[in-house]
């Protein structure tokens, strides 16, 4: 199943920032968020159903990742350790279902949250005339 990934910013840093739209997924363009304690970069790779996440963290402090499903239930989840300066992290989304999901990032008392959607493109059926 083909996926087209749209990023939209939700809210970032202590949950007040001004929205941010990303380009169509076709475009590959990459969102960056900055905070005082990290910036997160993610952009989709080409075409295909995997997202590249790049994290820069700013203060030692641990740093949570979670991907939740609309119903709020966590998905995925991975932590950056106080002395891990950074990570670059390859998410796989080809075996989630169509739908709209969060990609959250928490330290130091801020939070990045980003929407994503995932949509199959429609299929176009042949038509054979005989």
């Amino acid at each position: 199943m083909k996926i087209n990934l749209i990023l939209c910013l939700l809210s970032a840093s202590l949950l007040t920032a001004p929205a941010i739209a990303a380009a169509p997924a076709y475009e590959a363009k990459a969102v960056t968020v900055t905070t005082p304690a990290f910036t997160v970069v993610m952009a989709q790779i080409g075409t295909s159903n995997s997202l590249r996440v790049a994290i820069q963290k700013h203060q030692a402090e641990h740093l949570k990742v979670a991907i939740r499903d609309a119903q709020g239930q966590v998905i995925y989840h991975q932590g950056i350790g106080k002395r891990q300066p950074g990570r670059h992290l390859k998410l796989d989304l080809s075996n989630l279902s169509d739908g709209t999901y969060t990609v959250e990032f928490t330290g130091s008392g801020q939070q990045i949250v980003k929407s994503i959607q995932l949509n199959s493109p429609a299929t176009a059926r042949p038509v054979v005339v005989h």
